[in-house]
């Protein structure tokens, strides 16, 4: 087994052995909540994290035990424990487990406290990722299309993007047998349920607006894994600029029912998991979102991004994109010549926006090594005035 990894933290970016890493993970349970003892399979969500490109977890401090870092020992994880308080538990049984990367710790960020040089530790002798609060855009708080405005207006201080995504029910949890607990919730004869996930599916996917319990839950899991994919991707975007590493709320939860998990109180990964998964592919094309609608003839510029998270110079492939609508097409074609563990900016797609109402469709897809990826987008046109109720998201 490899000896010990060297990690260091410099202003948020995280140093393995010398080198710049930008963190790809999720947290592993809810605040305040262990999976040690419960039904859920922890090496199988280790797994399966580690298998989307992730290189990162964060777990409760009572889930930093010797059969974790083993798992992730072998997955080639790096494990953040949460340090919610100053109350640090013992470590010394893992004082040497390469997979231990140092403490987590979310603060309110400001002044240096986000900036400090160096690697910064609690007297431990383990270095601490001090990062924002969580950005809840389009689940507590806000609109979950403000994050990029967010990000910007935060500046190089924002280094860790953590905590954001959306809660939702597995069409197959047996938390919807009840069906005056999905259709009545929010009313205060449901058992309590979160305050925030409440909120969040009464405003996006009310249960009034679905026929039935498996539309309403497939409806809860689209927006999710929306969120989350686009979290991401804006998230990968900025890599070093302004962030130093992504993870979204949360792999497993042992309650099930109504949660944020992107697996299900059974194991079987959720939509948002498959859309994480794609979301970190380390090679990736990824183009301006769409606006929720647009305007006939209205101008329309989309910058298109290429992420490199490989040891490699990408100068082979090529990127091609196509807009589609009712009764047209456009394509555009760009080079890729971005250096290793880096984003460059390989074109923008500019366009008139056909007076004709419908989908607006925007494919764009990376070609290298013989490989196609593709990353998908859509928008509404409308020709003529209209409600914006309406709007597509």
């Amino acid at each position: 087994m490899p000896g010990p990894r060297t990690v260091a933290i410099d202003r948020g970016i995280v140093y393995l052995d010398g080198r710049r890493r930008f963190l790809k993970g999720a947290r592993l349970s809810p605040r305040g909540v262990a999976l040690t003892g419960s039904k859920i399979d922890i090496a199988g969500l280790l797994t399966a994290l580690a298998g989307s490109e992730a290189n990162m977890v964060v777990v409760d401090p009572r889930d930093a035990v010797r059969p974790l870092f083993d798992v992730a020992d072998d997955l080639g994880l790096l494990v953040f424990v949460d340090r919610p308080s100053a109350a640090l538990p013992p470590f010394e049984a893992v004082r040497h487990r390469h997979s231990f990367a140092g403490w987590y710790a979310e603060r309110r960020l400001g002044g240096a406290v986000g900036r400090a040089r160096g690697t910064a530790n609690d007297g431990s002798g383990h270095p601490t990722l001090v990062v924002p609060l969580p950005q809840r855009l389009g689940w507590a708080d806000g609109d979950e299309r403000d994050l990029p405005e967010s990000l910007r207006r935060r500046g190089r201080g924002a280094r860790f993007l953590g905590g954001f995504g959306a809660p939702s029910v597995a069409v197959d949890d047996p938390w919807l047998d009840d069906p005056d607990r999905w259709r009545t919730l929010g009313e205060s004869t449901v058992p309590a349920t979160d305050v925030d996930d409440v909120a969040c599916v009464l405003r996006h996917t009310p249960p009034a607006a679905f026929d039935d319990a498996a539309a309403w839950a497939a409806a809860t899991c689209d927006y999710q894994a929306m969120v989350v994919r686009f979290h991401i991707e804006a998230a990968r975007r900025r890599k070093y600029a302004y962030l130093g590493g992504v993870a979204p709320d949360v792999l497993g939860d042992p309650s099930g029912g109504l949660s944020p998990a992107l697996f299900d109180a059974a194991s079987r990964p959720k939509p948002a998991f498959t859309a994480l998964t794609a979301a970190y592919r380390p090679i990736v094309a990824i183009a301006d979102r769409l606006p929720p609608h647009l305007h006939g003839n209205e101008a329309l510029a989309l910058d298109v991004h290429v992420v490199n998270d490989s040891d490699r110079l990408l100068e082979r492939g090529s990127v091609s994109a196509t807009l589609t609508w009712s009764d047209g097409v456009q394509r555009y074609e760009f080079g890729v010549q971005v250096p290793p563990d880096d984003v460059r900016r390989v074109g923008t797609i500019q366009l008139v926006v056909p007076p004709v109402s419908g989908r607006l469709r925007l494919a764009v897809e990376l070609h290298l090594d013989g490989d196609v990826v593709t990353s998908r987008y859509e928008s509404e046109i409308f020709a003529e005035p209209h409600d914006h109720g309406t709007e597509s998201r």
